[in-house]
Order: structure tokens, then sequence, then C-alpha cells
């Protein structure tokens, strides 16, 4: 079953986080991808479309300025991709 969050902050930014076998934590910005992150078996994987550093940073402060606050899913999520991307 494909599951996909939808989260915004303030600032035009929105979090996509989709499960359906990976995991994958997408950033837009006006419509655009900027980057995501794919929890593989592996571990986790950064595809830079425009810019990572935003999505790095919002994953390393637990999404904070984020609305809705992140599900358990998405909370294990970080846990597991942060400080490895």
């Amino acid at each position: 079953m494909i599951m996909t969050e939808t989260y915004e902050n303030e600032n035009g930014d929105i979090l996509n986080f989709s499960t359906h076998g990976d995991q994958v934590l997408q950033h837009k910005k006006f419509g655009t991808e900027m980057a995501h992150i794919t929890l593989h078996a592996d571990g986790p994987h950064v595809r830079e479309k425009r810019n990572a550093r935003p999505l790095r940073s919002f994953v390393n402060n637990g999404l904070q300025g984020f609305s809705p606050p992140p599900s358990e899913k998405l909370r294990a999520f970080l846990r597991v991709v942060k400080g490895n991307i």
C-alpha cells in the first residue's frame, strides 16, 4: 500500500514522505523538486536535483517549523537517516 504524507512550512517548502517499498522524503520549493532522500536496504541515499542543503538541514533539525507534526513513521525514518546524509 502506498502512503504519502505532506508537510509544509511558512516559507513555501513542501516535504512529501511516501512509503512504497523504499521510503522517500522529497523536498519541493514552489512546485519544483529540489532533492530527495531514499532509504534503501543498504542505507540512505540523497538525490540532489537543485540543492540538497535545505533538505539535510530540515532532517537534522527534526522538521522544526513544518506542519502537521511528523508521523511516527516519518520520525522513525528521520532517526535512521539523520547523521547519515
